[in-house]
């Protein structure tokens, strides 16, 4: 539990991270990364068939990594937040965040002592039950364990300010197609959505408070660093294998002939 510690810790103090999001619900996709200096992945519930036997196995594969590993849960249902991390997940990444009670819902299902998470100890994060006093393993369950939130819709830009009284958010990721759709914009570079997620990324950055986004583009990865994002995703692993795959091909194909 230090490790997951220390990443909670590394959020919350802004220190840069970097990630990737796990979409192919595989042990092996995620023992390979965690060869890697990533900081962290994401193994993504709730857009990738990813069954609870599979996220056992994909989490297990970073155990022995100092990789940290979240889940992007699918719902807030408590019973499923309290499921993967009993698998032992270092934390959570909650899309559909809208107010302030949706935040009090997620919290409470994440933690034993400020919410209702169920405990028990015979789970790999509570060691098989050889993790010590129980109220002991509790508490530091709790330190330990990153909760951090998607802002994807205009209702949770406008809520954003009572949301970010949530002290145990831990971080706000933007969700900017989510939010594209939300407001109703054509175009990801609408001046209009632009606007918003300026304004929402000020007021999180002015509030201290770790701010995420995910991107496609080194360089767009390094203008977000430099302008105050903390934890930021490198795509997914799919977009990681078709841009590899792209790029050799481009350098080996005939002039002329389309790569797409």
């Amino acid at each position: 539990m230090q490790k997951a510690e220390q990443f909670r810790k590394a959020l919350r103090a802004r220190e840069p991270l970097f990630g990737v999001f796990v979409k192919i619900p595989h042990p092996h996709i995620v023992e390979v990364l965690a060869s890697s200096p990533l900081d962290f992945v994401v193994l993504d519930a709730e857009h990738s068939p990813f069954s609870l036997s599979q996220l056992d196995t994909c989490i297990l594969a970073t155990q022995t990594s100092s990789m940290n590993c979240l889940v992007r849960v699918s719902s807030h249902n408590k019973e499923e937040i309290g499921a993967v991390l009993d698998l032992g997940a270092d934390g959570i990444v909650v899309p559909h965040i809208k107010t302030r009670d949706d935040a009090k819902k997620i919290i409470s299902a994440a933690l034993y002592h400020e919410g209702e998470r169920g405990v028990s100890m015979s789970h790999r994060a509570g060691a098989y039950g050889s993790a010590g006093d129980v109220f002991d393993y509790t508490q530091l369950a709790d330190a330990s364990t990153s909760i951090i939130v998607q802002i994807e819709e205009c209702e949770a830009v406008e809520n954003l300010s009572d949301l970010l009284l949530e002290d145990r958010l831990d971080g706000f990721f933007i969700g900017k197609v989510d939010l594209a759709y939300s407001y109703g914009s054509r175009a990801l570079d609408d001046a209009e959505l632009s606007a918003n997620i300026n304004s929402a990324c000020d007021l999180i950055k002015q509030a201290n408070r770790a701010l995420g986004s995910y991107v496609t583009d080194a360089n767009r990865a390094l203008q977000l660093s430099e302008s105050g994002h903390s934890f930021i995703a490198l795509g997914s692993d799919h977009t990681h294998l078709k841009a590899s795959v792209r790029n050799q091909l481009a350098e080996i194909i005939s002039p002329g002939r389309t790569v797409l």
